[in-house]
C-alpha cells in the first residue's frame, strides 16, 4: 500500500471517478476510459471512502516503476515534435521509453489502444491569435488574447485560460513568452483547435483572478454574444496563479462553466466551496515535487468533491515540479485535456436544486427563492445557456425584454438552429448583431412574420401576447380543445387568441389572474423563461 506521493512511477494518476451531478451527466462512465486512459501508467484507484491522506491500492499496468527524472527542455521539444510528427498520421506517438520522457504518461504498444487525435491540425488551416482589449467600469482597459479557429461555426465551445503570476501587467507578450498553453497555442504546437479561446491578462494592480471575476464574466458574455459561442460550453483552465484562479472563479460563478481543469493551483477545502463546485466536472493536475503550491490542496479538495458526489479527478505527476506541469498536461496526447475541455456536456434536465449553494441561480443577488414560480425556470435557462443574466450578479427577473432578446431566447432553447436561407426580409435587422441568425431562423420557421413585411422592430418591448404567440407558432400552431375563454381581456379574433387558449390549456401560462391574461403588458424576463421552461422542459 502506498500513497500517491510515495509511489515512484511515471505520471502517477489519482483517478477519482464519480457519479454525475448537474453538469457531469455520467461522465464517470463515458470519460474514464476515453479521456484519461490508464493504459501503460501507474494508477491509484481510491475507493469511495478513501481520502487523499489514507493508503490506496497501487496498480501498475504494463509499466515498470522508474525513478523520476527532471523534465528538461529537450523533453518539451520532444513532446512538441511528437505532436507535429503525428499530425498527418492521426495517431499518438509511440512510447520510446527514454528517461527524459519518464514524467509523461504514454500509451501501450498495442495498436488497439491507439486512437486518432480529434484536435489534430487541419490541412491549410489558418487560425489566428489576436491581441485585443475591452473597456470595463472597474478595470478600464482589460487586455486579452483571442484565438479564432480556422473554420468557425455556430455554437462553438470556448476555452478560457488564466495565466500565472509572470503574465501580470499591460503587455500581452508576457503571457506567451513563458512555456505553457498560450505559447503552445501561439506557435501552432496544439494545431487548429476547433474552439474559440480567450486568454485575459490580469493587471499588475490585482492580486489574483477572483479580484476581476465580474470583469472576466463580462468578457465571456461579450465573446459568447459576438462570436456565437455556446454559453453552455465554456470551460476554464489555468496554471499556478491561474490554476488557483480556475478554482476560485469557478466557485464564484459555478453555473457559467461546463468543465474546469486547474493546474498547480490551490483552493480552501470548505463545505461552501465543495457545494459550489461538485456540480462541475473537474480534471486537476499537480506535480508531487511542487514546492511553490502544495499538491495536497488539489488532492484533498478533489477527494472532498468525490465524497460529495462530484465528477472529479486529480492527476499527480510523480517527481514533477511546479513549472514542469504545463507541458505534461497540455502536450501529452494521452491526457488529451483540450479534447476533454471541448467535449460536449450533456443535457441538464431534472436539476437537483435545493435553493442553496448548488443552485445555478445562486450567483444572482436578485434570484427568486426556491418555491417561487420562476425559480426552476431561471435555473434551467442559466444551465442551458438561454440567458446568462443582465450582469455577473443580477438576473433582473422583473425587467422587460425586447423582441430581439425574446426570439434569441427561443432560438437558443431550440438548439441554435442555423437558417437555411441568407435572405433577410427585415431592413431593421442588421447582419452581425447577436440576434441576426435568431431572427432569420424565426422568420423562416414561421415563428414570427415581423411587425410589417419589412420590419421586425428588434428593440421594441415584447408583450405577453407576442411571446405566447411566438411559442405557439414554434409548436406548429396547435388548436386548443377548450371552447370557453377564461380571460376577459383576450378578445375573439385577436392575433394571440388561439395562442393564449392553447398556452392556458397546456399549462404554459395560467394568466395574471383567474380571469385576465394581460396580453398587452410587458413580458418580464422571469415570465419569458418560465413560458419556455413549461413548454420545452417540463
Amino acid at each position: 500500500m502506498k500513497t500517491a506521493i510515495q509511489f515512484l512511477g511515471t505520471a502517477l494518476s489519482v483517478l477519482l471517478l464519480v457519479p454525475t451531478f448537474l453538469t457531469g451527466c455520467g461522465r464517470n462512465s463515458s470519460h474514464s476510459g476515453d479521456d484519461f486512459k490508464s493504459v501503460g501508467v501507474a494508477v491509484v484507484q481510491m475507493s469511495d471512502h478513501t481520502t487523499a491522506n489514507e493508503d490506496a491500492t497501487v496498480q501498475t499496468v504494463n509499466r515498470k516503476a522508474e525513478t523520476a527524472a527532471f523534465l528538461t527542455t529537450d523533453t518539451v521539444a520532444s513532446l512538441k515534435a511528437n505532436r507535429t510528427d503525428t499530425t498527418d498520421q492521426g495517431s499518438f506517438p509511440e512510447n520510446k521509453g527514454s528517461k527524459t520522457d519518464s514524467f509523461v504518461r504514454t500509451l501501450a504498444s498495442s495498436a488497439n489502444d491507439q486512437t486518432a487525435n480529434p484536435v489534430k491540425a487541419a490541412a491549410n488551416a489558418s487560425p489566428s491569435l489576436q491581441a485585443l482589449s475591452m473597456e470595463t467600469e472597474t478595470l478600464g482597459t482589460f487586455r486579452y488574447w483571442l484565438y479564432t479557429p480556422s473554420d468557425p461555426t455556430d455554437d462553438m465551445p470556448l476555452i478560457v485560460y488564466l495565466h500565472g503570476g509572470s503574465g501580470k501587467g499591460d503587455d500581452l507578450n508576457l503571457i506567451t513568452s513563458v512555456d505553457g498553453f498560450p505559447k503552445y497555442l501561439q506557435d501552432g504546437t496544439l494545431g487548429d483547435i476547433p474552439a474559440y479561446v480567450i486568454i485575459p491578462q490580469l493587471p499588475s494592480s490585482k492580486k489574483g483572478w477572483t479580484d476581476v471575476g465580474a470583469d472576466l464574466m463580462s468578457l465571456i458574455r461579450y465573446i459568447c454574444n459576438t462570436y456565437n459561442v455556446s454559453s453552455s460550453r465554456v470551460s476554464l483552465t489555468g496554471h499556478s496563479m491561474g490554476g488557483t484562479g480556475t478554482w476560485g472563479v469557478a466557485a464564484a460563478y459555478p453555473a457559467s462553466f461546463s468543465k474546469i481543469a486547474p493546474c498547480s493551483g490551490s483552493i480552501n477545502n470548505t463545505t461552501i466551496n465543495v457545494n459550489k463546485l461538485k456540480g462541475i466536472p473537474v480534471r486537476a493536475f499537480v506535480g508531487s515535487a511542487d514546492t511553490i503550491v502544495s499538491p495536497d490542496s488539489s488532492i484533498n479538495f478533489v477527494a472532498a468533491l468525490k465524497q460529495a458526489g462530484g465528477d472529479a479527478e486529480v492527476t499527480v505527476f510523480d517527481g514533477a515540479g511546479h513549472f514542469e506541469v504545463p507541458a505534461l498536461v497540455y502536450l501529452d496526447e494521452n491526457i488529451a485535456i483540450v479534447d476533454w475541455l471541448l467535449s460536449k456536456p450533456c443535457a441538464h434536465d431534472g436539476l437537483p436544486c435545493d435553493g442553496g449553494d448548488t443552485c445555478p441561480g445562486n450567483i444572482f443577488t436578485d434570484m427568486p427563492t426556491k418555491g417561487h414560480w420562476a425559480h426552476d425556470a431561471i435555473d434551467w435557462a442559466i444551465v442551458h445557456g438561454i440567458t446568462a443574466g443582465t450582469s455577473a450578479t443580477t438576473f433582473s427577473p422583473n425587467a422587460g425584454c425586447t423582441r430581439a432578446q425574446v426570439v434569441t431566447f427561443l432560438w437558443r432553447a431550440a438548439g441554435n438552429p442555423k437558417p437555411t436561407t441568407a435572405s433577410n426580409p427585415f431592413k431593421d435587422v442588421k447582419e452581425g448583431t447577436y440576434y441576426y441568425k435568431a431572427v432569420l431562423w424565426a422568420a423562416e420557421a414561421g415563428v414570427t412574420a415581423g411587425t410589417s413585411a419589412t420590419t421586425f422592430s428588434p428593440d421594441a418591448t415584447c408583450t405577453r401576447g407576442q411571446i405566447v404567440t411566438f411559442i405557439w407558432h414554434y409548436e406548429g400552431t396547435p388548436e386548443a380543445t377548450i371552447t370557453s375563454n377564461p380571460f376577459t381581456d383576450v378578445q375573439a379574433g385577436a392575433y394571440y387568441e388561439k395562442a393564449v387558449l392553447w398556452a392556458s390549456e397546456t399549462g404554459v401560462t395560467a394568466g395574471t389572474s383567474a380571469t385576465t391574461f394581460s396580453p398587452n403588458a410587458t413580458c418580464t424576463r422571469a415570465q419569458i423563461v418560465t413560458f419556455l421552461y413549461r413548454d420545452l422542459a417540463e
